[in-house]
């Protein structure tokens, strides 16, 4: 595979392989109670680094574990006979302690014990305060987050203060969310960019480079901008192909309402803040097009996409709606579904007459829409 398809496909493969290990552990026939359990154990384990302590290929005393991990004997051995039961470590006789195929991926992969731990510290707590969060709700706007940990700041923002907590959450909801990645490159290898020629393409309103790494892969010919409202992220390019850094640019736009750059044949509004409500994303949408709508008019080969996660609907897999909720519980709002979307488009559109819309997709299982948007008489 060469390295423009690697990296296309290298989240998809990375999540189905951290979603495979964690579904073999909590299997369909898993009662509540012991999941419970393993989850604890499995958490007790990562805090005190007992998993790389114990060799790959050899077992080892629960007293040697024990003293290297500066763990009670007593506690470890309990722990470790709760995981053995669910075959997720082995014992040998009754005094050694060994890995399985299970147990040592967790030592190989450390997305999967950073997404455990935040599974047991932020996301349970949250999701007991759900009731609390309901009750209070017209008063206070309160999520469940901030009704559990006690502060009137959203998940977001206390994520963009802890690196640690941004990393957690990340590699819990790409555990969990196992085709996210595969629905959005669907989505995005579905835009017909100036007939594969040399073209610029820019991201607007960025919080991250998923957009235009992943476009940049799928069109080699492109150049790219990605213009962030707040703070640059810090990449080193590693994950991408040695041609791709080299074509986006980033750079700070201070001010929503206006966009300097006007040659570019696409603009992109990618729509994936958690901390969304219908109001909020109207304002949101209004305002890109205000920014957009002379360029449109004036360009008549440029077009603005507004691409949006939704919300899933009752018929897909069980996967989809523990992620939504994940970010319910997380949130002071949760992605719309397609229909509401489509009701802030077509007032936003009336609110700028200039503009129509020319044509929308939706991914396979729903998680993502595309709209696309030209001037009035291109429509």
């Amino acid at each position: 595979m060469n390295d423009r398809l690697g990296f296309v496909f290298y989240l998809s493969t990375w999540k189905s392989l951290a979603l495979e290990t964690l579904s073999q552990i909590f299997g369909s026939g898993t009662s509540s109670e012991t999941q419970v359990q393993v989850v604890a154990c499995l958490r007790w384990l990562c805090e005190f680094n007992i998993l790389p302590c114990i060799p790959k290929h050899q077992s080892v005393s629960y007293e040697d574990l024990s003293q290297l991990a500066l763990v009670p004997e007593g506690h470890l051995r309990r722990i470790c006979r709760m995981l053995i039961a669910a075959e997720f470590l082995e014992e040998v006789a009754s005094t050694h302690v060994g890995h399985t195929a299970l147990s040592y991926a967790f030592v190989n992969n450390f997305a999967l014990s950073d997404g455990l731990a935040f599974l047991t510290e932020t996301i349970l707590p949250a999701s007991l305060k759900m009731v609390e969060a309901s009750k209070s709700f017209q008063k206070t706007y309160q999520s469940p987050y901030s009704a559990a940990f006690g502060v009137s700041t959203s998940f977001t923002d206390q994520a963009l203060q802890h690196s640690r907590l941004s990393r957690q959450f990340d590699h819990f909801i790409r555990c969990i969310a196992s085709d996210t990645g595969d629905e959005l490159l669907d989505i995005l290898s579905q835009m017909s960019i100036n007939g594969g020629k040399e073209a610029l393409v820019v991201d607007v309103e960025c919080t991250s480079l998923t957009i235009v790494q992943t476009l940049a892969a799928l069109h080699p010919r492109l150049s790219f901008v990605a213009q962030f409202v707040k703070e640059l992220p810090l990449t080193d390019g590693k994950e991408m192909p040695e041609s791709v850094p080299s074509r986006i640019q980033c750079c700070r736009r201070s001010n929503p309402e206006i966009q300097p750059i006007r040659n570019a044949s696409i603009y992109v509004l990618f729509l994936q803040s958690m901390d969304t409500n219908e109001a909020a994303v109207g304002r949101q949408v209004i305002n890109c097009l205000q920014a957009h709508a002379d360029i449109l008019r004036c360009n008549c080969d440029a077009k603005l996409v507004i691409i949006a996660a939704t919300t899933p609907t009752a018929e897909v897999d069980w996967h989809k709606h523990v992620a939504h909720m994940c970010r319910f519980q997380l949130s002071h709002g949760a992605p719309l579904d397609s229909l509401e979307l489509c009701s802030v488009l077509d007032e936003a559109l009336r609110s700028v007459p200039e503009l129509s819309l020319a044509g929308r997709t939706m991914s396979a299982n729903g998680d993502f829409s595309k709209y696309e948007i030209v001037s009035h008489s291109l429509a």
